[in-house]
């Protein structure tokens, strides 16, 4: 028996809706406030994969200088810093939940739309677990091993310095981000 499937991707395979729901759930989130597609932002956005091909991404950091300076006619030739640059690895993987109607029957019995409020319920789901996540990463939260609540990347414990080590060797303070790779 054949059977006609249109996978994931397909040109025909709507995806406004689930857009419009990430969109719309990530603006509940109390992170929303940090979120950002530049530098400066706590937590950024990256949405590289919305247009393109992949599932790898290799983001570049920069921490802070830290050099004294000079001050007034003091020489400078010579009291140079050399920039430090970090990368960080990001695999990205989707996060999926669904609500399953039991049929058209089930839904004329009840006086709401089972629709809209599978919906809601949704984006409220969504929301919740992108604050978990955030904050499993925040406060580099190692107790909780499963990426579903860590935003699909392990958890980093911060060390004395003020941030995870990633496993590096560490040369200078480097600012703590929190990391997410998947949809929004």
């Amino acid at each position: 028996m054949a059977y006609t499937e249109y996978s994931t991707g397909h040109p025909l395979s709507p995806i406004i809706w689930e857009r419009e729901l990430a969109a719309e759930a990530i603006q509940q989130t109390y992170v929303w406030s940090f979120m950002g597609k530049g530098a400066n932002s706590l937590l950024i956005n990256k949405t590289d994969f919305a247009t393109k091909a992949g599932d790898k991404l290799v983001m570049g950091l920069r921490p802070q200088l830290t050099g004294r300076g000079t001050t007034g006619d003091d020489t400078l030739h010579g009291n140079e810093e050399a920039l430090v640059t970090f990368n960080d690895n990001f695999t990205i993987n989707q996060l999926r939940h669904a609500v399953r109607s039991a049929g058209k029957m089930s839904e004329q019995r009840v006086p709401f739309s089972v629709r809209e409020e599978a919906r809601a319920g949704l984006e409220d789901w969504w929301s919740n677990r992108l604050d978990t996540c955030f904050f499993n990463q925040l406060c580099g939260n190692t107790a909780v091993s499963d990426t579903r609540y860590t935003g699909n990347q392990a958890a980093i414990a911060p060390d004395a310095v003020g941030g995870g080590t990633c496993g590096r060797r560490r040369r200078a303070r480097r600012p703590r981000r929190a990391r997410f790779a998947g949809a929004a």
